[in-house]
């Protein structure tokens, strides 16, 4: 897949790679040991390949961009699958071939997993809300509440800036695409609004 060149159904995908929960030690060791690790080497490093996510997967896509460049969507998909059945699905869409840069979860509670086409174009994909984790969870509705009353003032919005800064530099134009959705697609859009000079595009 080129993050450029996407189908409708690849861009609700570059959304939902973000719910693959991966064991970070074991991303690392994989790197380690491979130096590049792609998105089909991730499955020997799933945390638990048979859980099941339950859920309504919501995205909005259209080729239409608003002023900011966002790609606006009205696509809602029922996500049943386990783990490593949502990787092969990212597998089987085109993803497999794709760089895995990092795995990313944050004290906040930010989760995000990013990817770098053959192109060198880097995708940070932004997980939602985290119903399966009770601790994430916690913070991720503090952080829909903190974002809705306080303007996005919050610490994931922090740490995405963060994660945003450290990974354009390995994109070949200096900038990343982001994607997301519920809590991850208001951080990506509000990342693409305080800072337009590294995001280039946001598909939420």
């Amino acid at each position: 897949a080129q993050f450029d060149d996407l189908t409708d159904e690849q861009k609700l995908q570059s959304a939902k790679v973000s719910y693959l929960s991966v064991d970070e030690n074991e991303f690392k060791r994989l790197k380690e040991e491979k130096g590049k690790v792609t998105l089909a080497d991730l499955e020997g490093a799933l945390k638990n390949p048979d859980e099941m996510y339950l859920g309504e997967f919501g995205i909005t896509i259209n080729e239409d961009k608003n002023l900011l460049g966002l790609v606006s969507t009205e696509k809602i998909v029922g996500v049943n699958q386990t783990n490593a059945e949502l990787l092969d699905e990212m597998n089987e869409s085109g993803f497999c071939d794709c760089e895995v840069l990092g795995v990313e979860n944050h004290i906040s509670g930010l989760q995000a997993i990013i990817l770098r086409d053959s192109t060198g174009e880097v995708l940070v994909s932004v997980r939602g809300t985290d119903v399966k984790n009770l601790g994430s969870s916690i913070k991720d509705i503090m952080a829909d509440a903190n974002g809705y009353f306080r303007g996005g003032s919050i610490a994931q919005l922090k740490a995405l800036e963060e994660i945003c800064q450290k990974y354009a530099s390995y994109d070949k134009d200096g900038q990343v695409s982001l994607s997301g959705h519920s809590l991850g697609g208001f951080l990506v859009e509000n990342e693409l609004y305080e800072h337009p000079d590294i995001v280039e595009k946001v598909i939420s």
